[in-house]
């Protein structure tokens, strides 16, 4: 999943082929299999980042 971009993820989550959960997560363990050695972050929210990915999906199972 991360190999794609930011219109053909929403085009998947548009067709309900994933979740914005399930993208995040892809993110997430890319980031906890590589930044050991990259160091490109300074801080990772893992729990805020899913919290908020929780949310859009929320809002896309309500229509909004």
């Amino acid at each position: 999943m991360i190999d794609l971009n930011a219109h053909e993820l929403l085009q998947l989550q548009a067709a309900g082929d994933t979740t914005a959960e399930a993208i995040t997560q892809s993110f997430l363990t890319r980031i906890q299999q590589h930044d050991s050695h990259i160091k490109a972050f300074l801080a990772v929210d893992e729990a805020g980042a899913l919290v908020q990915a929780s949310a859009i999906d929320a809002k896309r199972k309500a229509g909004q």
